[in-house]
């Protein structure tokens, strides 16, 4: 399948704000809890939460062409959600060691670090759900949700029932948002459980993907989905203060109804395919995005203790792109194994 290479571009920009998600910039700690610090951390965690609906959309959207390039519902489905769970499963053992507290227990030997083991398989054994739906590791929950976005969708079109695909993407995402981020206030639902997770966000996207496939992507697009994103963008930053403001709910969410806006719209935009969007390096390394994803989480808390020593308000903003690029370095060395490769890229 031939390459967008603005989908490439997009990639980048869209992971460098997951970790960003992931890193907590100019969240206030013991170096600086001014009042400007709480403002960036908040306008940055909220501006990069177009990243994972963007995944969804652009996941939907290949998933669409390779139906028809294949001509088969059922062996695209079953190619691409047999890979998603390999590498869930794969990424869910990895991160039964808790890198967490990876010096803790470095410290305190071997037996320590595998009691901890096992106290995670005991604790996930006990609790399939959260296994099934979240993962050993806070970011996991991407790849359970778009295996089962995959195959959800694949039933509803193999019978032909696209209208009822929309209406049900639609409806999870009002309960999720409705359970989430409305929670407290008079239109809220207490499902006791994350709605982030399973179908509630990643399904609306993942269909919004496979239905933007059956449309000629042009050039006009670049304007189309910059103005469906700044829409998007203030909308869910209104919402974001209006909660916050008169429900007294953290600034700090995953999504609210405007972050469709936010996702759909960046995904156009990198379906546009400008020239200027054509930039060799992007193009390598957005093909590396996936490997980049599954690793960062596990650096994060490895590589945070050495620059934290010497902070610096810069670091903030550097730390989640050198996480980015030691992640590259690590899918660059491992890919070059041909078992690791098909779980990193």
């Amino acid at each position: 399948m031939k390459r967008i290479n603005s989908v490439d571009f997009m990639r980048v920009v869209a992971i460098i704000f997951v970790i960003a998600i992931h890193t907590n910039p100019f969240l206030p700690n013991a170096f600086d809890n001014s009042q400007g610090n709480i403002y960036l951390f908040g306008l940055i965690n909220q501006l990069a939460r177009f990243a994972v609906p963007f995944f969804f959309v652009i996941s939907g959207y290949f998933y669409s062409v390779k139906i028809n390039k294949s001509n088969s519902i059922e062996s695209t489905t079953k190619k691409m959600a047999l890979r998603i769970a390999i590498i869930w499963i794969f990424w869910n053992l990895i991160y039964l060691f808790p890198f967490y507290k990876f010096y803790s227990l470095l410290d305190a030997g071997v037996l320590e670090m595998g009691n901890n083991v096992l106290e995670r398989i005991s604790y996930y054994i006990s609790h399939p759900k959260i296994l099934l739906l979240e993962g050993t590791s806070i970011h996991l929950w991407f790849l359970s949700s778009l295996f089962f976005s995959i195959l959800t969708t694949s039933i509803f079109i193999k019978f032909n029932l696209n209208k009822s695909l929309i209406t049900i993407a639609i409806f999870l995402y009002i309960i999720g948002v409705l359970a989430k981020a409305y929670i407290n206030t008079p239109l809220g639902i207490n499902l006791h459980f994350d709605t982030r997770n399973s179908l509630f966000l990643g399904l609306i996207f993942f269909v919004s993907g496979y239905k933007i496939a059956s449309f000629t992507p042009k050039t006009k697009w670049l304007k189309i989905g910059f103005v469906i994103f700044i829409l998007g963008l203030f909308f869910h930053f209104l919402e974001i203060f209006i909660l916050k403001k008169y429900y007294n709910t953290s600034g700090n969410q995953d999504y609210v109804f405007a972050t469709y806006f936010m996702g759909l719209g960046i995904a156009i935009i990198s379906l546009s395919n400008q020239n200027f969007f054509n930039i060799p390096f992007f193009n390598y390394v957005g093909q590396k995005t996936l490997g980049i994803y599954a690793i960062h989480v596990l650096l994060i808390p490895i590589l945070k203790p050495f620059f934290i020593k010497y902070y610096h308000p810069i670091f903030e903003i550097g730390f989640p792109i050198i996480i980015y690029f030691i992640s590259l370095v690590f899918v660059e060395v491992l890919s070059r194994n041909r078992m690791l490769s098909q779980i990193l890229t």
